[in-house]
């Protein structure tokens, strides 16, 4: 590949009546309230993480009720009860700086904006401005066989690229890019009589990964040069593994109108190893969701997840990058998981995030979210604003 300057609704279970959802997501919470201390700046880079679940703080384990639950928890996916696929769903992401820097190359009528003609102003002009960019897609089919039973099939492509100008008198740039590609398959199935939900997925992964500090001396030859392949000065690796999931779901009813459920999550079991481009770690995740139904017309859906719950992700053991938290409410509603209109707000990592969906069923969707990564030691130290925009039209349900 030529990287030549790329800068770049959930089914009620019986009984367990007297259980207080409300009181399990307090002592949650109570957990989570630990003291926060890292030793690495470096975000949590997961595979699959969409639109939705970054709107509502980076959560999506504990309530996981449609096709992504196969990057989530696989055990959500016994919560769709019929045939939901969707063909085309494309999402870009950019920094504000990133949309400004394209939106600048655009109106200087820059056709390649890949071309690095005046490097040297180039950096000039981005000195400490964060350029983000990432695409991704996940076309995915889940087929719901009846009583939780249920199974899921897609493809995943994802491509992601960091750039950080630093220091004035001698240039330096911070520089990531990852691609991911492959395919994942999960099944989920029910016990004791549905209150309990069980999911197992596995996900094929290539990937193509650098992370380098690009030198004033590199940067300077390719100014002369006119030209900075990146592939060759980040040392890009390549490699392909196979990353297992497991998920349980436990489904709780309580009071009229609050539907509520606790989950947990072990993915990339063992840890995948990919070869040259490194190894995913194992990531053991907990979280309680509640889906409460405000009317006919009216629904919502308050999470808390503790991601990484026993610190193995990452080098990073800051809890609060750990916590997140997210709020959601449905008008209209169309099915079990979708709305004409929906609103969502959330905090993770120490930053704010909020997003905005508008869908027809599932043959029309679009999108919007804001949100925040967390860059620094400590939650909300170095958080990097973040702009999506998704849209979908090609999808169905039968």
């Amino acid at each position: 590949m030529n990287l030549k300057a790329t800068f770049v609704h959930v089914h009620r279970a019986p009984g367990l009546g007297s259980a207080r959802p409300l009181a399990l997501g307090l002592a949650l919470l109570a957990l989570f309230a630990l003291a926060a201390a890292a030793v690495q700046a470096e975000p949590i880079r997961r595979v699959g993480q969409n639109p939705r679940g970054l709107a509502l703080g980076g959560t999506g384990m504990s309530y996981s009720d449609d096709e992504m639950a196969l990057y989530y928890n696989p055990a959500g996916l016994g919560a769709v009860k019929n045939i939901w696929v969707e063909v085309l769903p494309i999402a870009l992401e950019a920094s504000p700086d990133g949309a400004t820097f394209l939106q600048d190359k655009a109106a200087e009528g820059d056709s390649n904006i890949g071309s690095l003609s005046g490097v040297a102003q180039l950096i000039e002009d981005n000195i400490g401005k964060d350029l983000h960019y990432r695409a991704f897609a996940y076309p995915t089919g889940v087929f719901g066989l009846g009583r939780g039973l249920s199974f899921g099939a897609g493809l995943f492509y994802e491509t992601e690229a960091d750039i950080l100008f630093r220091n004035q008198a001698s240039p330096e740039a911070d520089a990531y890019y990852r691609k991911d590609s492959g395919a994942a398959l999960g099944f989920a199935f029910p016990l004791a009589e549905g209150r309990f939900l069980v999911g197992i997925s596995g996900r094929n992964i290539t990937r193509e990964v650098g992370d380098e500090t690009i030198s004033s001396a590199e940067l300077a030859i390719a100014a002369a040069n006119d030209e900075l392949d990146l592939e060759q000065t980040l040392n890009i690796q390549e490699g392909t593994g196979t990353a297992y999931d497991l998920g349980i779901i436990w489904r709780i009813e309580s009071f009229s109108t609050t539907r509520s459920q606790l989950a947990a999550t072990v993915q990339n079991v063992g840890g995948a190893d990919l070869g040259d481009a490194g190894e995913i770690k194992q990531e053991v995740s907990v979280g309680f969701a509640m889906k409460p139904q405000f009317s006919r017309l009216v629904r919502g859906l308050f999470a808390v997840e503790f991601r990484d719950a026993t610190f193995e992700a990452t080098d990073d053991e800051s809890s609060e990058k750990r916590t997140h938290v997210g709020f959601e409410l449905g008008v209209l509603p169309q099915d079990d998981s979708t709305s004409l209109v929906t609103g969502r707000v959330g905090w993770g990592q120490g930053g704010i995030s909020y997003g905005l969906e508008i869908a027809l069923w599932h043959s029309f969707n679009i999108q919007y979210v804001y949100y925040e990564q967390e860059y620094g030691e400590r939650a909300g130290e170095d958080l990097r604003k973040r702009h999506i925009l998704q849209l979908n039209v090609i999808g169905f349900t039968l």
